[in-house]
């Protein structure tokens, strides 16, 4: 089993898509489903809402599983940075 891991909710944010183009892009080149990316790209584009741009980060959701996700992830750093509050 893999683990693939990157900031969904940032690529999301980046493309101003919303975030299931991009949980979709990561299950497809993820590869754990035997359907081909034309197909999911199809099924986006039958939506008719926002199609460039869910597409968009559809294809960079896919980019980064099918290179297995970022190399490093420490989750003390980035939970620690989410939950800072400025001081008073």
């Amino acid at each position: 089993r893999d683990f693939i891991h990157f900031d969904m909710a940032a690529l999301a944010n980046e493309h101003q898509a919303v975030i299931s183009a991009v949980m979709l892009g990561a299950l497809a080149g993820a590869g754990v489903l035997p359907f081909s990316r034309d197909r999911y790209l199809a099924a986006i584009a039958s939506s008719g809402v926002a199609v460039s741009t869910n597409q968009a980060a559809f294809s960079a959701s896919y980019a980064a599983a099918q290179a297995r996700g970022v190399p490093s992830y420490e989750p003390a750093v980035v939970a620690a940075a989410a939950f800072a509050r400025p001081p008073p």
